[in-house]
């Protein structure tokens, strides 16, 4: 309730963000039901969701391409204006915009369980997909980190994207892609446990550390700090210290993952009894 009272209308947790949290509940229940009810392809799910992604992937792009100006500020192409005495020194994509939150690269196994042959490969992407990026997108659209702008194009493709996303990964079970089983939610939790730690590693590369500018971070994976910067959440913070937070979303998603595949290990385990 605290963070409802402190929120604005674009805000994480504000009305905008309301609204766009009723819509996607609304789109992945009826796309969900839709598959479950006809007859289309997992192969034509599959071409949907990378046409998707080539949208989203295109309007990031735009949306986020920078100058650098030879007054040392930095300005989005689309806002720029041309001033006297100022030059462009240089165009670039802002390395907090590049694809690796656990979100943004599950589109490039969609797109190596299209293409590849080894099946698998195949069956291990696909049992990883559907519970890190159920969760995954349910957390991004429930935390709305991009905001809600309504004239910001980035604020529909982020809560489009990840309903989609998640309509991509229930369509993984109801058209009977996997079976789950004990052995391969712990190879998903594995999985899931070295990208985290990668992330690590990727975050420090990118950044530039020494600095106290927060901007010069990367937050990959959520591994360094809370997804959002200014607003308390419960939990997830770093009141403790990192090795609290650290353990803690460790644990967070660990719970998640087990959860939401237990029914299917527990079934799985009878039908095989």
């Amino acid at each position: 309730m605290k963070l409802l009272s402190l929120a604005g209308v674009t805000d994480p947790f504000g009305r905008n963000h309301l609204v766009f949290i009723g819509v996607c509940i609304l789109l992945i229940i009826g796309l969900c039901i839709l598959i479950s009810k006809t007859e289309i392809k997992f192969e034509t799910i599959i071409n949907i969701m990378l046409i998707a992604w080539v949208c989203s992937e295109t309007i990031k792009l735009v949306s986020n391409m920078s100058y650098l100006l030879s007054d040392g500020t930095v300005v989005k192409i689309l806002e720029y204006e041309a001033k006297e005495g100022i030059s462009i020194l240089s165009a670039y994509y802002p390395r907090e915009a590049l694809p690796f939150h656990l979100c943004s690269i599950q589109p490039l196994f969609i797109l190596t369980v299209k293409l590849t042959k080894n099946e698998k490969i195949k069956d291990t992407l696909l049992k990883f997909i559907f519970p890190t990026a159920t969760l995954g997108a349910a957390i991004a659209i429930l935390v709305g980190s991009e905001g809600a702008d309504l004239i910001n194009p980035q604020t529909y493709e982020y809560f489009f994207f990840h309903a989609f996303l998640i309509v991509f990964a229930i369509s993984i079970v109801i058209k009977k892609q996997i079976t789950i089983t004990l052995k391969s939610h712990l190879q998903t939790l594995l999985i899931i446990l070295l990208m985290f730690v990668g992330s690590i590693w990727l975050n420090s590369i990118l950044s530039d550390t020494g600095t106290s500018l927060l901007s010069s971070y990367t937050n990959f994976f959520y591994s360094m700090r809370p997804p959002i910067d200014d607003m308390h959440l419960p939990i997830l913070n770093l009141d403790n210290g990192w090795f609290v937070y650290f353990f803690t979303i460790i644990g967070i998603g660990v719970t998640a993952i087990t959860l939401l595949q237990l029914p299917f290990i527990i079934k799985n385990y009878k039908n095989n009894k």
